[in-house]
């Protein structure tokens, strides 16, 4: 028997790549419900934006299996697990043994429910029928409604004013993008928006929809209060972790798959990485998720490494967001709000910049920066060293950005730590990187709520 990889992209190939790194010999099984390369969903608004073809979405070519001596089943769905026996079953009833098996199967988006929505008649988008889809109606739509203003609905409300259309953004939540920004840094990146001409519905309610003429144009109403009419309704509302997958078996599940720091389950031998996986948080340890592309990368490589007798831990979850929007950029790594005894220090809040730190007992535990000069790659790895920065917080606030490049240039110079590096947009620019996969992969837009 062989290893087998239930998924196909940022885990599954960062696993793929580990094991062929450590074991060439090694000859894994990949099995994935669409027959394509390997793709993130983070590129699939560029897609349905038509600023990239769909050539341009793979960040590996089809010959990533040839190159990793990889049996690929393409096209072929996974419909269950068996720990015991150590099969998969496929949709067409084949079985697929396994010595060592690792679950990236991913999440699905979070469906829409109310009033007034027929089946399809809200798009949502993680795949790239969906992309394909979008692209349609974005054709002939002038009207845009966005149900949730996490980093995709934002990323989607800057599509959408570049195309001309009329943006509303509905959010349940008091402040946009409430799980990666305070509401300070959200504010400031809202009224930025809110200048092109989106309009935002917060502390939403009583979100209903009602059919205007047989063209599809909708009438919103939020609180029972009409807000104006949209031809092309989104849901970015979430995902959900395809946990069905594992149902009935002695696979221990919460929101997600529980795993060890070796991303392995509660059964031996069988691992789970990325969207499904809840593997310790970075700071306390419990099962937290972290739905985004740094995170599924290097619980990939951990669960291929160990997969093939490799000894290799996942340092813990630590979050890291960014959002690049109208050539400014906002990004927060870590906590964003104090817990009880944490210290937080505004560092500047003006009507256009922000930014603060969190401390718990002199050592970083987070960050959120909006239009400052700050490097998130290096920001990341202050609060990944867990040094104590009790004494640097008057030059954090003279200038963080020569204080962490030269925190940074230490490090180095130490040989302390992996040399890693992102541009002020976000994407990793080369290095040595020993704690995600080794090749790039794409960190266009990194939480996916």
């Amino acid at each position: 028997m062989r290893p087998v990889i239930i998924g196909n992209s940022t885990a599954a190939i960062a696993a793929v790549e580990a094991i062929h790194q450590y074991a060439p010999e090694v000859s894994p099984v990949l099995i994935a419900q669409e027959a394509l390369p390997p793709y993130s969903p983070t590129a699939l608004i560029a897609l349905a934006e038509g600023r990239i073809q769909e050539k341009e979405l793979f960040f590996r070519d089809a010959g990533v299996y040839r190159r990793n001596h990889v049996e690929e089943k393409l096209g072929k769905r996974a419909m269950g697990i068996y720990p015991r026996e150590r099969f998969v079953i496929l949709e067409n009833g084949e079985q697929i043994p396994f010595s060592k098996l690792l679950i990236a199967a991913g999440a699905r988006p979070k469906r829409p429910e109310a009033p007034g929505l027929g089946d399809g008649e809200a798009l949502t988008l993680r795949s790239i029928e969906d992309a394909r889809r979008l692209a349609m109606r974005l054709k002939a739509s002038r009207e845009a409604c966005i149900v949730g203003a996490g980093l995709i609905g934002m990323e989607l409300a800057q599509a959408f004013l570049a195309k001309g259309m009329a943006t509303k953004v509905v959010e349940i939540m008091p402040h946009i993008i409430p799980a990666s920004f305070d509401r300070a840094a959200a504010l400031i990146i809202q009224r930025v928006f809110e200048e092109r001409g989106v309009r935002f519905f917060l502390n939403a309610s009583d979100l209903s929809f009602q059919s205007r003429n047989q063209s599809g144009v909708k009438q919103v109403s939020v609180g029972g209060t009409s807000v104006g009419n949209a031809d092309v309704i989104l849901w970015t509302t979430g995902i959900s972790p395809r946990i069905d997958l594992v149902g009935g078996t002695l696979i221990r599940v919460h929101r997600g798959i529980w795993v060890n720091q070796k991303m392995e389950t509660s059964v031996a031998g069988i691992y789970a990485a990325g969207d499904i996986a809840e593997a310790p948080d970075f700071f306390s340890g419990e099962p937290a998720m972290n739905p985004i592309l740094p995170a599924a990368a290097a619980q990939g490589r951990v669960a291929g490494m160990n997969m093939i007798g490799q000894e290799a831990e996942f340092p813990g979850n630590l979050k890291m967001n960014i959002f690049a929007y109208f050539g400014r950029v906002a990004f927060s790594v870590g906590e964003i709000v104090p817990s009880m005894g944490d210290e937080e220090v505004v560092i500047r809040h003006t009507a256009q910049e922000y930014g603060k730190i969190l401390l718990r007992s002199g050592k970083l535990t987070g960050g959120v920066f909006v239009n400052l000069d700050v490097e998130p790659g290096i920001f990341r790895a202050m609060v990944a060293s867990r040094e104590d920065f009790s004494s640097s917080k008057r030059r954090f606030m003279e200038d963080i950005r020569s204080f962490s490049r030269v925190w940074m240039m230490r490090r180095r110079t130490e040989g302390v730590g992996p040399r890693e590096g992102f541009s002020r947009t976000g994407r990793r620019v080369p290095g040595n990187d020993a704690g995600l996969a080794q090749a790039t992969l794409p960190i266009q837009q990194e939480h996916k709520t």
